[in-house]
């Protein structure tokens, strides 16, 4: 049996809830091609974004001198800088981190530890790099709901750019995760010669 509700009603369940939304506008876009410097450049795509929207950041300030001095700043062995006596493909956000201060982009940065730390940041402060395992299901949006979600096999580790949240809570402060996302920014470059990318969304 079908209930018609009242618009007062309506509108009482709308206010109910909670909506936490944000978005941090990112105008360049950077391709890391096949090297494995995705940490090299998610912060360089912070460094283009807003608040900083800093103009010099190219593809060499991502792979040059944030990726590979992120390379010898961690703990591991080698890297693919010149000189390395061992090729080794990527590094960690931390490095990465280290390595922007180093270069004296940043002041310093912040480690968040939990989920309300990152959407809270992300609402308020700015976007934020963004450290994750990488699932088959994440190399494309879903073409009905445009999201990308942790499905299929594991394929490795990766790190991308936070830039937008929607968060919607109940009353309670519980978090509707069928509605609720974050918006990311990849490091594949322009696709199709445009500056618009794919909306990746990453269902919570």
């Amino acid at each position: 049996m079908n209930i018609v509700r009242n618009t007062e009603e309506i509108l009482s369940n709308r206010q109910k809830s909670i909506i936490q939304s944000s978005c941090w506008t990112v105008p360049k876009m950077l391709n890391q091609g096949f090297s494995g410097a995705c940490v090299g450049y998610a912060w360089a795509h912070l460094l283009v974004a807003e608040p900083l929207l800093l103009h010099d950041i190219t593809d060499r300030t991502a792979k040059e001198v944030i990726y590979w001095n992120a390379q010898k700043l961690d703990d591991r062995e080698g890297g693919e800088y010149p000189g390395s006596e061992l090729l080794s493909f990527g590094t960690s956000v931390l490095a990465g981190a280290k390595a922007v201060r180093k270069a004296g982009y940043i002041i310093d940065y912040v480690l968040l530890s939990s989920f309300e730390e990152t959407i809270r940041f992300l609402k308020d402060k700015g976007p934020l790099v963004f450290g994750c395992s990488w699932f088959d299901g994440m190399r494309k949006p879903d073409p009905e709901t445009g999201y990308v979600t942790p499905t299929g096999s594991l394929s490795g580790k990766h790190t991308v750019l936070l830039n937008e949240v929607h968060i919607i809570r109940c009353s309670r402060g519980w978090v509707n995760d069928k509605q609720s996302w974050v918006n990311f920014v990849n490091s594949f470059g322009p696709i199709g010669g445009s500056m618009e990318q794919p909306k990746y969304v990453l269902e919570i």
